[in-house]
């Protein structure tokens, strides 16, 4: 068949698509000839953890590839499992990406291929954390001695909790059991188990935290290796003992709290004290106080005798000479010390007196000096003084001075004024100097 650009087209009935058309008829025949959830297993290559939470990357095989897409909610989980070269097991549902028109697999569940993909995933996250200083013995904090609020998070149905509740109860019946329900396993179990050790720490009433479940594979208890889970259990306020599986198995939660118990049951007899084991304490804790108490009155006793027989005991007066002559010699040193200082201060007082006086009589004398001169200068200027000396003061009959005799006139009345005395006049007559 040779392509003609200019003269192919569609024959009569045949339909035309649009791309958009044809991507969504190819997504439903694929999705009809896949319907559900199916499992792929494949290596992973072009891993990619993208800043919106979202994780891509590639499965392939020796003769195909096919790319992948694992939404945000799983991508604390797969930062512990996936990496370039990791052989997996992913379930999900087959699509087609409609704008790069490629085949995908949306992801659901990841799970590493064989024991050693989880060993490996288990040591490279108990190394990144040890390096944290998560699993340091100087952080962990012992249990109280008498336990009485027991926070537990684990399967509220799970035979797990019926043990560790049967116990407690056994040993102490006065225990109080606060539950955090939380799924243990599976998908979404890490966040389940953060959620209820966030809760007791927020209630704030529990003197402990047991986080647990019963045994099962290594797949079962991933949850307790999750690095969300050892975060929890790190930045926990309440002492947290990590009970997971049996005795042989060890999860990262058992490193990071602050005690391990081999098994959840084992975990319930650690935080309780049976009643006969409190009733020993108690006695042995009375037998010691007694032998304390009487030891101590022995001593004392003891102590009194010695010091009854003692010299200054039976003659206190030897006790007291001693004292009062160092008494007597104090006083003498102090009244010495007190009639020199007294003398001392008496002679700067006596001086300093002296030195004001003079100073004083020299201030007093140029002080009246200088008053003196002042008074002489007042006297010379006193109207009284100028009169004295043959001078007058003339007024009119307003009492304005009259001190020229373009003032007066013939028949005025003047007032003149003399240093003793004062007399009226009338001018009779007024010459003026040339």
């Amino acid at each position: 068949m040779e392509f003609n650009l200019d003269t192919q087209s569609p024959q009569d009935g045949e339909q035309v698509f649009t791309v958009s058309q044809l991507v969504r008829g190819i997504r439903y025949a694929v999705q009809g000839a896949y319907p559900g959830l199916l499992w792929v297993v494949g290596e992973v290559s072009n891993l990619t953890f993208h800043s919106s939470g979202n994780v891509y990357f590639s499965l392939k095989d020796e003769d195909a590839l096919i790319n992948c897409v694992v939404f945000k909610r799983m991508g604390g989980f797969l930062r512990g499992v996936l990496n370039d070269g990791a052989m997996v097991m992913v379930s999900g549902r087959v699509d087609i990406y409609s704008r790069g028109g490629t085949y995908q697999i949306i992801v659901e569940t990841v799970k590493p291929v064989g024991r050693g993909a989880l060993a490996v995933a288990f040591e490279e996250l108990k190394k990144k954390l040890a390096e944290k200083g998560y699993f340091d013995v100087e952080r962990k904090r012992p249990l109280d001695y008498f336990i009485n609020v027991i926070g537990i998070v684990t399967s509220p149905t799970g035979a797990a909790l019926r043990d560790m509740i049967r116990i407690i109860y056994q040993r102490n019946p006065s225990s109080l059991v606060i539950i955090a329900p939380a799924k243990v396993q599976g998908y979404g179990a890490g966040e389940s188990i953060v959620r209820g050790i966030e809760a007791l720490n927020s209630d704030g009433r529990s003197q402990v935290i047991i986080v647990g479940r019963g045994g099962g594979s290594l797949e079962d208890l991933w949850a307790f290796n999750e690095e969300i889970v050892a975060d929890a259990i790190y930045n926990s306020r309440i002492p947290v003992v990590s009970a997971v599986g049996h005795e042989v198995d060890y999860t990262i939660a058992d490193f990071v709290a602050d005690v391990r118990a081999p098994t959840p049951s084992a975990a319930a007899e650690m935080v309780t004290k049976r009643r006969s084991e409190i009733i020993n304490i108690i006695g042995k804790l009375e037998r010691q106080i007694e032998y304390r108490v009487i030891n101590r009155f022995l001593t004392e006793v003891k102590a009194l005798r010695n010091i009854s027989r003692s010299m200054p005991f039976r003659q206190p007066e030897f006790m007291f000479k001693d004292y009062l002559l160092r008494y007597d010699s104090a006083v003498t040193d102090v009244e010495r010390g007190m009639f020199g200082i007294y003398n001392d201060k008496v002679g700067r007082l006596i001086s300093a007196v002296d030195r004001v006086g003079e100073r004083m009589t020299k201030l007093y004398t140029l002080e009246e000096r200088g008053l003196e001169g002042v008074r002489k200068r007042l006297e010379g200027l006193n109207p009284l003084g100028v009169l004295k000396r043959g001078y007058a003061y003339i007024e009119d009959e307003r009492g304005n001075n009259v001190n020229t005799v373009k003032k007066v006139s013939i028949g005025a009345r003047l007032k003149t004024r003399l240093y003793d005395g004062r007399f009226n006049s009338i001018v009779e007559g007024v010459e003026e100097d040339a």
